[in-house]
């Protein structure tokens, strides 16, 4: 088996040598995929912005009458930690971070969402839509957003598995779905790390007025785009490699057939040399 796997190796090099880091990319996107703001411990930490409405100024994001909800809102749960498939409400205490509960697979970003579930219980409010408040314009974002950064990070892990699988039985033409699940990688991470940055911008610019304070959770995009680094480097490897070989076996081919064709040319010369008669040897002696 090891012996047919390094034979191959040696037809096709780069084929085996990327598989390492494919492997590696795969483990980390499925647990960007497990991990963003997952109501699980050893995950919570890992996010992709943080949202904080301690000193939230319900005069500014409440448009009307805001009293009733200045009066009564006691709620503990004032943090939202954003991940891309699950968001979580709860509040930090002095060594974690405690959920009171998450919703998966949407309102990535909707931190109006959230507001308004914060004060759901708050008697006499009359706040039912998220709609009704307001935000920094740099804050909100449309739902097709995070959707599309879904899709590409579903798209890429699925086509890094596929590439890992096809690698394994020699499929050819895998370095096309690699070159994929790259491209598809990539535009899912800048389409999370330009809009995060966006929305915690907007809420820190305007902080003075809004009282909504933000930041950028580096666990979970340091994951994803490490992961788009060590797919960048398995394409390079094999890429590079195989061109690399390639070139050298055809001018190794070409200086054969130079010595072939020189030797020939050396062979041919010696031999009419040999066989040519000299004028002098043929002289009659009298």
């Amino acid at each position: 088996m090891w012996y047919n796997f390094i034979e191959r190796e040696n037809k096709t090099p780069g084929s085996l040598s990327s598989l390492i880091p494919m492997l590696a990319a795969l483990v980390l996107l499925i647990f960007a995929l497990a991990s963003s703001a997952n109501d699980s411990k050893p995950l919570l930490n890992i996010y992709m912005m943080e949202i904080d409405i301690s000193n939230i100024n319900w005069d500014k994001v409440i448009s009307t009458d805001s009293s009733i909800v200045k009066s009564n809102w006691q709620s503990e749960e004032k943090i939202q930690r954003h991940g891309l498939f699950s968001q979580c409400i709860g509040k930090e205490t002095r060594d974690s971070f405690e959920v009171k509960e998450c919703d998966i697979f949407r309102r990535a970003f909707d931190i109006k969402y959230f507001i308004a579930k914060s004060i759901r219980n708050v008697q006499g409010s009359w706040v039912k839509d998220p709609s009704d408040l307001n935000l920094p314009k740099g804050a909100i974002v449309s739902n097709s957003v995070p959707g599309a950064a879904i899709a590409f990070l579903v798209m890429s892990t699925v086509w890094v598995g596929l590439s890992v699988i096809f690698n394994i039985l020699d499929v050819k033409y895998t370095y096309i779905i690699k070159f994929l699940s790259v491209l598809a990688l990539f535009i899912s991470n800048l389409i999370t790390s330009i809009v995060a940055r966006r929305v915690v911008n907007s809420l820190n610019d305007h902080q003075d007025e809004y009282g909504i304070k933000g930041s950028i959770g580096q666990g979970w995009l340091r994951i994803v785009w490490v992961a788009f680094g060590v797919l960048v480097f398995a394409f390079i490897i094999e890429s590079g490699l195989n061109l690399y070989y390639t070139k050298y076996k055809n001018r190794g081919k070409q200086n054969d057939q130079d010595d072939r064709r020189t030797s020939e040319l050396t062979n041919v010369s010696s031999w009419n040399n040999k066989n040519e008669p000299i004028g002098d040897s043929k002289r009659e002696i009298v």
